[in-house]
């Protein structure tokens, strides 16, 4: 079980050597910790019931609750102004400003009556800044992936970017081969009311892949799927190189384009299946398709063409009844016929509208013409 615990490095202030031996009692993110929630708002009830404000016009704007973050960068944020009146809009458009800041974890906004007019107190909670950071376990492995948590020292602590983090450090061990990597992130209340960080990495064993296997395909061979994967000089997605799970599935779209270009446009090209043989560090892919029929070219029809027209558009399609439906052909084909029409300064839009026909194995295409 990865935690915490045990051997760990030094808090992050600036020296990255490890201290290796030190108990796991000495190190604060030991022990199960409570999360640090981001405290929820509490706003004026004009936010969540408007009510109409005393009418005078505003005499002092105060900002309370300021500890680091310069006063200046509020009331640059609000619009509310000394002479103005205070409506609800007011208040909620200034709130949302304040929230956008990112540095608060409450606001609200309190208005008091006086002689002399209005007086308006935005009054803010700051997030907590970040105080120590402790590494745990193996963070040797990907060392300038932890490097990169020096800087959170000091910085506005933010629980949703803090668990987003651990997801970061979770994919980039993946995509570097350690695919059952597991990371644990904790905070706990420190020093001062910061907040102390502490990440402990177990990235386990490196895997590389055996290569990619299809399974149902007949029409079209292994050899010329395989052409259409990346291996990056075979580095990735191939025998002996790293499994790149983004990358194989974009590139099996690509796969499932060459059957739409082959008239199989009922082909299904299934998700990757990885098996994993954790005692040799192996992972294999396994890819199922369903080819399905392979469709013809039936019917070619203009509508809301000129007579003219139709006949030097067939004639630039260059299709035929009784061809193997292509995808790529047919759009290739209609680029010709704007191209053709523009350059006759006459351009036209082609809508292409089939018909399928899963008896006969037969799609019909009507090209419905739209001069410009």
């Amino acid at each position: 079980m990865v935690s915490c615990s045990g051997t760990a490095k030094a808090p992050i202030q600036g020296a990255p050597a490890p201290v290796l031996g030190r108990s796991s009692a000495s190190l604060p993110c030991n022990h199960e910790l409570t999360e640090v929630q981001q405290p929820r708002a509490r706003v004026d009830r004009a936010v969540q019931a408007p009510r109409t404000y005393p009418a005078q016009p505003i005499a002092d704007i105060r900002i309370a609750g300021t500890r680091t973050v310069p006063v200046r960068l509020v009331r640059a944020a609000i619009s509310a102004r000394l002479g103005s009146r205070l409506t609800p809009d007011v208040v909620r458009a200034d709130l949302a400003a304040i929230w956008r800041l990112e540095v608060f974890s409450d606001a609200r906004v309190l208005a008091e009556p006086s002689p002399r007019g209005l007086r308006v107190t935005y009054a803010v909670a700051e997030r907590p800044l970040v105080g120590r950071v402790f590494l745990a376990g193996d963070t040797h492995v990907l060392p300038w992936l932890w490097r990169r948590y020096r800087l959170l020292r000091g910085a506005v602590f933010d629980p949703a970017r803090f668990h987003r983090e651990r997801k970061h450090v979770v994919a980039e061990y993946a995509h570097a081969g350690y695919l059952e990597a597991r990371v644990v992130a904790k905070a706990r209340p420190g020093r001062g009311g910061r907040v102390d960080l502490c990440f402990a990495a177990h990235p386990g064993k490196r895997f590389t892949m055996t290569g990619v296997e299809f399974v149902g395909n007949k029409a079209l061979s292994d050899a010329r799927l395989r052409k259409l994967i990346k291996t990056r000089d075979g580095t990735e997605n191939v025998r002996g190189g790293l499994y790149r799970k983004q990358r194989l599935a974009h590139d099996l779209l690509r796969v499932q384009s060459l059957y739409y270009d082959h008239g199989m446009i009922n082909a299904r090209v299934g998700d990757a299946k990885v098996i994993t043989d954790r005692a040799r560090g192996r992972v294999s892919v396994r890819v199922g398709i369903d080819e399905g029929k392979v469709f013809r070219l039936g019917s070619v029809r203009f509508r809301k063409a000129r007579r003219r027209d139709a006949r030097r558009f067939r004639r630039l399609l260059g299709v035929a009844k009784g061809q193997v439906f292509s995808r790529t052909r047919l759009v290739d084909a209609l680029t010709r016929v704007r191209n053709d029409a523009r350059g006759r300064k006459r351009p036209v839009e082609l809508t292409p509208i089939t018909s399928i026909d899963t008896t006969k194995l037969v799609i019909d295409l009507t090209l419905e013409v739209k001069y410009l």
